[in-house]
């Protein structure tokens, strides 16, 4: 009987992980596709730091630190404030993935820039 228990609680457990997992593939796919169609370069920069962000959350560092330096190659030719914010960003991410690969100098290195 206490064999049945341990799976009816983990049956829940392991469809909303699932479910998780799809709805995030969702958020990626949304984001590529507003990336390929804006113009604008401040909400490209954003919507590339909030694609970084969604890597980092799904363990894909090195995808997150490309993205993340692509929006840091944008923040140069937007205006200072938006430059500043989305640089700071930019550097966050690529700091947390370096640690997230171990590479804890160029992190703090990153996290010291944002």
């Amino acid at each position: 009987m206490k064999n049945y228990l341990k799976y009816i609680f983990l049956l829940p457990v392991l469809i909303f992980s699932f479910e998780f997992c799809f709805a995030q593939k969702k958020v990626i796919d949304s984001l590529n596709a507003i990336i390929k169609n804006v113009k604008d370069d401040t909400f490209k920069m954003n919507r590339l730091n909030e694609l970084s962000w969604e890597h980092l959350k799904l363990g894909n560092s090195d995808s997150a630190i490309s993205i993340a330096n692509r929006a840091l190659l944008i923040a140069n030719s937007v205006s200072k404030f938006d430059a500043q914010m989305g640089s700071a960003h930019s550097f966050s991410n690529i700091a947390m993935g370096n640690a997230d690969k171990g590479n804890f100098a160029d992190a703090i290195t990153n996290f010291l820039k944002a």
